[in-house]
C-alpha cells in the first residue's frame, strides 16, 4: 500500500490494515512496533524500526520517515535528542490531535495530511479552505488517541459522524489567509537554514527565529481580538465567516510568549495571516505603524500590555512593538527603549554598564556635542547638563534623578523631567535622541581616555596661580588690566578639565552665582587666542602631573558618530538658534546646587 504524498504514518498504516481487513492492532504487531494509546511512532521511528517496515512494506526508509513528525524536527516543531518528546517551548510546534479537510478526506478516501498535526497548519491550500477542527456532531477533536481492535475506517469520527461529508466555507482565490499558509510552509519547508523576507531580509535569521517572531505578534493579535473581534484583525478579512448576529472574537487573550498554538484554526488564520503581514513591511518603522493599533488596542486586564512581555521575547518582535507605541512615549521611555534607532530595544538591566559610562562622561557635554545638537536650544550649562544625564538613561533602566547623582549633579526629578521634555520639544530631537544612543554605545565599547569620575573629585584650588597666569599673559600678549580676566581663566579651565562648570562655583574665592559664571567664561572665550589657549593647556596639564594623572587635558568622543542623522550645519546653528520662538527653547536653571568633595585626587 503505497502512501500517498505528504500522509501520516498512522493513516498510511490503517489504509494497509483496512485493505488487508484486518485491525490496525494486527498490523502493528507484525510490524513490532508498540500499540500504546498515544504512539511514539507518529513522531519519531528509531533505525531498527524504518528497517523493520520498509523490509515488511517494501516502502523506502527515507520514505517512512517523511511520514513521522520527525521530518520537522527543527522547523516546525522540535523533538528531545534523547527522549524524542515534543518540545514545549518551540513555538506552536505539534497539535496533539489533527485538524482536517473534508474534501481532502473525500478525494482521497480518507488518508490524513501529516501536516494537519502542525500549530501551523490552518487551511488547505488546494480546496481554499480553513481545516476542521473537531467532528461537528460531537465536538471531539480527531485522532488523538489510536484505535487497534477493529478493522479502520478512517473517515469515520468516534461517534459515527462522516467526517468526509463535513462541508467547510471555500475561501475567495489568492484570499490571503490561504497566501499565509503557503508562506507559513515556505518557511518551514525553507532547505537554506535561513530565511528572507521583509523585517528579516536584510539578516541572517534561522526558521527558529521567524517562527518565533511569528507567534509573539500572533498572540498579540489574538489578545486584541479577544476583545475587538477577529473581524478588526486586518487584513485577515474573515466578514464571510461572522453572520449578522454573532461577533466571532478569540476565545482567550494571549500572553506574546504562549507557545501553545490557538485550538481554533479560524483564530490560527487570522493572528498568522495579519503577523505576516507586519513582518513583510520593509523596515521595522513601518512594521510598527502596521503593528500600531493592535498594540495599542491591548487588554490591560486580560493580557500582555503593551511592553510588558518584550524582555523575553524575541528581538525582531520586541523592536516592532516598541517603534508601535513610540509616539506615545515621553523622552525618558524613548531613550531607555532606544526607539529613535533602527533596532530599539528593552533597556540593559546591568547596573555597571552606566556606572562605566558615567566614570568616562563630563557632568556637562562636551562643546563640540553641544554645538551639533542644541541648535535650537540655547547651548547653557543646564541644557549640556541635560544631555549628559540623557546619555546616562540611553538603553537602562536607570532613574533620571539617579543619572544626575553618578554626574555628581543634585537636581530634582521635576526639573530634571522638564529639561528632557525641553530636549523633547526641538525640531531634532529624533536626530537628538538616535546622537545620544550612538553616543552611550560608544562609550560602552570604547570607553574614553579620560576619567572624570576621578577629575569630578580634584582640589582646583591650587589651578592657575597667579605668579602662572601673569606668566602666561606675558607670554601670550594678554592684558592684566581687569581682575575678572584671571577668574574667568581658572573657570573655563576647570570647566575643561572636570567636565563640570559648577565645580568653579566652589572652588573660587569670588562670590559668582551660575548666571555671573556664565557670562564670565563666555566672555573670556570670546576673547581667547590660539597663544592663550596653548599656554592654558600646558599649565593643565601640569596640573594634572602634579596629581599624577597620565591623560590628555581634554578630548571628546568622535563627531563622526553624527553622520547620516538629520541636524542642521554649524554654519546654520546660529541663525536657527536667533529665530526659535518656542518658549521651551530655554531649559530651566540649576534648582539645587551640586555638592562635591574637595578632596586631593
Amino acid at each position: 500500500m503505497a502512501p500517498v504524498p505528504g500522509e501520516g504514518i498512522d493513516s498510511w498504516l490503517e489504509a494497509t490494515a483496512r485493505r488487508m481487513e484486518v485491525s490496525l492492532g494486527a498490523v502493528a504487531r507484525a510490524l513490532d512496533l508498540p500499540t500504546a494509546t498515544r504512539p511514539a511512532w507518529i513522531k519519531w521511528l528509531s533505525r531498527d524500526q524504518l528497517d523493520a517496515i520498509a523490509n515488511a512494506t517494501g516502502t523506502s526508509s527515507y520514505a517512512i520517515r517523511a511520514m513521522t513528525l520527525s521530518i520537522y524536527d527543527r522547523t516546525a516543531l522540535q523533538l528531545d535528542a534523547d527522549s524524542h518528546r515534543l518540545d514545549p517551548t518551540f513555538p506552536f510546534g505539534a497539535l496533539s490531535w489533527s485538524r482536517y479537510c473534508p474534501q481532502c478526506l473525500r478525494e482521497s478516501q480518507g488518508r490524513w495530511q501529516l501536516a494537519w498535526r502542525l500549530g501551523w497548519c490552518f487551511a488547505c491550500v488546494l480546496h481554499n479552505c480553513l481545516l476542521a477542527d473537531a467532528c461537528p456532531s460531537c465536538g471531539k477533536y480527531q485522532r488523538r488517541q489510536q484505535l487497534y481492535r477493529r478493522v479502520p475506517t478512517p473517515t469515520m469520527c468516534v461517534c459515527g459522524h462522516n467526517l468526509s461529508a463535513d462541508h467547510t466555507d471555500k475561501l475567495p482565490v489568492d484570499h490571503v489567509i490561504i497566501d499565509a499558509q503557503q508562506h507559513v510552509f515556505d518557511i518551514i519547508n525553507n532547505n537554506d537554514d535561513d530565511v528572507f523576507f521583509g523585517v528579516f531580509r536584510d539578516s541572517r535569521s534561522s526558521v527558529h527565529t521567524v517562527l518565533t517572531a511569528v507567534r509573539s505578534l500572533t498572540n498579540r493579535l489574538l489578545n486584541y481580538a479577544s476583545t475587538h473581534g477577529l473581524a478588526a484583525v486586518k487584513p485577515a478579512e474573515v466578514s464571510w465567516l461572522i453572520s449578522d448576529d454573532r461577533e466571532l472574537k478569540a476565545l482567550l487573550a494571549r500572553n506574546a510568549l504562549n507557545d501553545t498554538a490557538p485550538t481554533r484554526a479560524i483564530e490560527t488564520a487570522v493572528g498568522v495571516t495579519a503577523a505576516l503581514y507586519i513582518l513583510q513591511a520593509p523596515t521595522i518603522i513601518e512594521a510598527g505603524h502596521r503593528a500600531r493599533p493592535f498594540i495599542e488596542g491591548q487588554n490591560a486586564d486580560t493580557g500582555p500590555a503593551e511592553l510588558r512581555s518584550c524582555p523575553r521575547d524575541g528581538g525582531i518582535p520586541t523592536a516592532i512593538v516598541i517603534k508601535a507605541r513610540s509616539r506615545d512615549m515621553g523622552p525618558e521611555l524613548q531613550l531607555r527603549y532606544r526607539t529613535a534607532i533602527d533596532m530599539p530595544c528593552v533597556p540593559d538591566l546591568d547596573a555597571r554598564r552606566v556606572q562605566s559610562i558615567a566614570a568616562v562622561l563630563p557632568a556637562a557635554m562636551w562643546p563640540a556635542w553641544s554645538q551639533r545638537l542644541l541648535t535650537d536650544i540655547r547651548r547653557t550649562t543646564a541644557a549640556r547638563t541635560t544631555l549628559s544625564c540623557a546619555t546616562l538613561l540611553a538603553g537602562s533602566t536607570l532613574k533620571p534623578v539617579v543619572a544626575a547623582r553618578l554626574l555628581e549633579e543634585v537636581i530634582s526629578p521635576n526639573a530634571l523631567n522638564q529639561r528632557l521634555w525641553v530636549l523633547c520639544g526641538s525640531a531634532h530631537w529624533q536626530s537628538i535622541c538616535a546622537a545620544i544612543i550612538r553616543l552611550s554605545d560608544y562609550l560602552d565599547d570604547h570607553g574614553g581616555p579620560i576619567d572624570y569620575q576621578r577629575r569630578r573629585h580634584l582640589d582646583y584650588t591650587a589651578l592657575l596661580p597667579e605668579d602662572s597666569w601673569r606668566d602666561i599673559c606675558a607670554r601670550s600678549g594678554v592684558p592684566m588690566a581687569e581682575p575678572s580676566t584671571a577668574v574667568g581663566a581658572r573657570c573655563h579651565l576647570i570647566d575643561k578639565l572636570s567636565g563640570t562648570p559648577a565645580l568653579a562655583l566652589l572652588t573660587l574665592s569670588e562670590e559668582l552665582d551660575e548666571r555671573s559664571l556664565t557670562t564670565l567664561v563666555t566672555s573670556f572665550r570670546l576673547r581667547m587666542t590660539p597663544h592663550l589657549d596653548e599656554a592654558l593647556d600646558e599649565n593643565a596639564q601640569s596640573f594634572l602631573v602634579q596629581h599624577n594623572i597620565d591623560e590628555p587635558v581634554a578630548w571628546h568622543p568622535p563627531l563622526e558618530l553624527l553622520e547620516n542623522l538629520h541636524l542642521p550645519d554649524l554654519a546654520e546653528a546660529p541663525r536657527i538658534l536667533r529665530t526659535a520662538k518656542s518658549d521651551r527653547t530655554e531649559l530651566p536653571p540649576q534648582t539645587a546646587t551640586a555638592v562635591y568633595p574637595r578632596t586631593s585626587s
